[in-house]
């Protein structure tokens, strides 16, 4: 603190001493008071980070990472053992520092995007892997995809309906699988197979997609196998009047078949056998002789009068009937 005058003229005014140029300094413990020349006790001088004042009492004050020990002096927490939920992920360890902690990964576990991800498992991707849903799966760079047969694999991937082949040597030219080479003036290019225009395992609807096609089912039904619909039981469809789920259960007879329907065809039936029966009788009525013949004599029903002059060498398998009218 500056003193009041120059530290040659009366030591500069200062209680305890003056340093030059013109500042006031005060012994171990104490500080300079507001006046500028004076020294009072200083409440934090034995704090060695500060001190607040909290109910009329000086209280010493430590940062984070820090608690307050013996003699006013501020010592390192240590956070791994005062702690134990810190870095408890999985891999992952505990390291303390001065004033702060880290997590770390154990053996055999690297740092992954903040994550300690198991070694042996990356180490198994051909690219890289990365974090899904809580659990680590092998992931591919731009161009690439899983391949299907192998999940650690990867292959080459078109995202488009045209995309440049890679060539090798000799002009051996290579497409991802679902797309065929096209050669053209400006080099060789891969097209995708439109799969849903060729014959294809899709019970119903087929959506062609770059590299492949997705079978798709209609309402009411559910893909199974990715090829096959299967019938949702029961039933459940949504009506404009009642938009609540409604179930249909399977009946004996089908839907378009009611009661009063069944109920109407029995009498139509029932009529026909009458009318059929009155002109039977009707006919008969007519007619003067009945006589039914058969291979088998013992089948012959009756006789009435005269028996027709047709000899059994017109029958055969099948019933005859014969009047005397003429022959049905």
């Amino acid at each position: 603190m500056r003193a009041p005058w120059s530290c040659e003229v009366m030591g500069g005014g200062c209680e305890h001493g003056c340093t030059h140029p013109h500042m006031c300094s005060c012994p171990a413990g104490q500080s300079l008071h507001h006046n500028k020349f004076t020294c009072t006790e200083d409440p934090c001088a034995k704090c060695t980070h500060g001190c607040v004042q909290q109910g009329g009492e000086w209280v010493c004050t430590c940062p984070n990472g820090y608690k307050l020990g013996s003699e006013g002096r501020c010592v390192d927490v240590d956070e791994c053992s005062e702690d134990r939920t810190l870095c408890s992920g999985p891999g992952e360890a505990c390291e303390n520092k001065e004033g702060a902690f880290e997590c770390i990964c154990q053996e055999d576990y690297d740092k992954l995007d903040g994550v300690c991800v198991d070694s042996s498992f990356c180490f198994q991707c051909e690219h890289y892997c990365d974090e899904e849903d809580g659990e680590f799966v092998c992931v591919c760079r731009k161009g690439f995809r899983i391949d299907p047969n192998n999940p650690n694999k990867c292959e080459e991937f078109c995202s488009e309906e045209e995309c440049p082949a890679k060539c090798v040597a000799a002009n051996q030219c290579y497409c991802p699988s679902g797309y065929i080479d096209d050669q053209r003036d400006n080099g060789t290019v891969c097209i995708d197979i439109d799969e849903c225009e060729v014959e294809t395992q899709c019970d119903h609807t087929c959506l062609n997609t770059f590299g492949g096609y997705i079978c798709e089912c209609p309402e009411g039904f559910q893909l199974v196998d990715e090829h096959s619909c299967k019938l949702i039981e029961p039933l459940q469809v949504l009506s404009k009047t009642h938009p609540t789920l409604a179930s249909f259960q399977p009946t004996m007879l089908p839907s378009y078949v009611k009661t009063g329907s069944v109920l109407g065809i029995t009498v139509f039936a029932l009529l026909c056998v009458a009318l059929l029966y009155f002109l039977l009788q009707k006919l008969f009525k007519h007619c003067t002789k009945v006589q039914f013949y058969s291979l088998k004599r013992e089948m012959e029903i009756f006789t009435l009068q005269q028996v027709s002059t047709e000899t059994y060498k017109r029958l055969s398998h099948d019933w005859q009937y014969w009047n005397d009218c003429h022959r049905l």
